[in-house]
């Protein structure tokens, strides 16, 4: 998948069909994915493109009280997998703001059987950290980088190992269970995920959206295998550039 939030030609007001949105200050319903795999994500509650603010391009702002996107039927949790997140936080609280998560098809085994991809808070005034993994269990990075500036933040996933990147240095490891990557025969309780949420958690229990992430959204790229530390690196110095980030 790829969502490029500064590309207006993606950006669309209605949740299918629809126009354009290029002008300041509109709702975006829709974000089109550019990867050609038909992922686009669709507003639950639809945030704001705003032009101009991140290295002269437009991102899409979230509000952190109802914003938030979902993209169905999105296999990409249960492989391997690498995904690059451009964003800056604009808010931080002690509690998890979730930028990306997951959510399974059924919730038979768990009812929000939910993990965080990657959530951003602050614990305390000066300890900031990047909130990866599975549920209640989730591994937590802490970080020097600062969450109100515009940062890449990397999360890959192999058959037995995750890791957390910020602009391309590692803050982080853990293993594929701790992200919520279900392993056949070795945790039971771990059901498939097959919606990607952008902006909150959204689940049976919040079907409206949960733990909202206050910020601006710039781009998303997944790819459906962990890609080598060679092409991370070419990636996330291409984002960089991109959208000014040294």
């Amino acid at each position: 998948g790829w969502w490029d939030f500064s590309d207006t030609t993606t950006l669309y007001n209605a949740t299918s069909g629809g126009s354009n949105v290029t002008t300041d200050g509109s709702s975006v319903s829709r974000v089109n994915d550019k990867s050609g795999n038909g992922k686009n994500i669709v507003a639950v509650g639809a945030a704001t493109y705003k032009t101009n603010i991140a290295n002269g391009r437009g991102i899409v702002r979230f509000n952190g009280t109802s914003h938030c996107y979902q993209a169905t039927s999105f296999p990409y949790f249960d492989t391997a997998y690498s995904a690059f997140v451009v964003c800056k936080t604009t808010a931080y609280a002690s509690t998890f703001q979730a930028a990306i998560t997951g959510l399974p098809a059924t919730n038979a085994a768990a009812p929000n059987a939910d993990y965080f991809l990657l959530s951003l808070q602050d614990t305390s005034a000066s300890s900031q950290t990047d909130r990866y993994g599975y549920g209640g269990t989730n591994s937590a990075a802490a970080s020097t980088a600062s969450r109100t500036a515009f940062t890449v933040y990397g999360v890959s996933c192999s058959a037995n190992a995750s890791a957390l990147s910020v602009n391309g240095t590692g803050v982080a490891t853990g293993t594929a269970i701790n992200l919520g990557k279900s392993v056949s025969g070795t945790v039971s309780d771990i059901p498939s995920r097959v919606i990607l949420n952008v902006g909150a958690l959204v689940r049976p229990a919040n079907p409206t959206g949960v733990a909202f992430w206050p910020g601006d959204m710039c781009e998303i790229v997944w790819y459906s295998s962990d890609i080598s530390s060679s092409d991370k690196s070419q990636l996330v110095t291409w984002l960089m550039s991109k959208w000014g980030i040294a």
